[in-house]
């Protein structure tokens, strides 16, 4: 008898299985890591040096290279740069940063990995902004 079920060894009416938990099957066909997005939301104004995120893995996640795909955006503008700190268990790997006059940001840093218990921090700049406010950030990962 023919199994049409899918496995590791046997693709049945799918691509084979790739035998990673991780992965999707994507709308292209292919297998792909599940998306894991990580949000912080800030009412008003950040005060100085304020830690607006603080977040522990509960499985082991990557942030890819300058934060691919991930978004801040402010409903009130920027009156000076603001850099937004973003840490794995106290060392910062990863900034964001708004413009002056600007209500969204741009990230630059490494890719990074977590594993279940890491912890993950955003902090405000350490001077805050005088109008930067209503602030949500949205950490575009993929599941490991």
């Amino acid at each position: 008898m023919t199994t049409l079920n899918a496995s590791a060894s046997a693709h049945g009416l799918l691509p084979k299985l790739d035998n990673n938990a991780a992965h999707f099957l994507d709308g292209t066909g292919a297998w792909s890591p599940a998306p894991y997005d990580i949000l912080c939301g800030i009412v008003g104004k950040p005060s100085d040096g304020e830690v607006v995120l603080l977040f522990v893995a509960p499985r082991p996640f990557r942030i890819p290279a300058n934060a691919a795909g991930s978004r801040l955006k402010a409903g009130t503008a920027a009156t000076g740069t603001a850099v937004f700190s973003i840490q794995k268990n106290g060392a910062q790997f990863l900034t964001a940063t708004v413009a002056v006059s600007a209500t969204t940001a741009t990230f630059a840093g490494s890719q990074t990995d977590f594993a279940a218990g890491d912890v993950l921090r955003i902090v405000a700049p350490a001077t805050a902004d005088a109008s930067l406010a209503d602030i949500a950030i949205t950490l575009a990962a993929t599941l490991l």
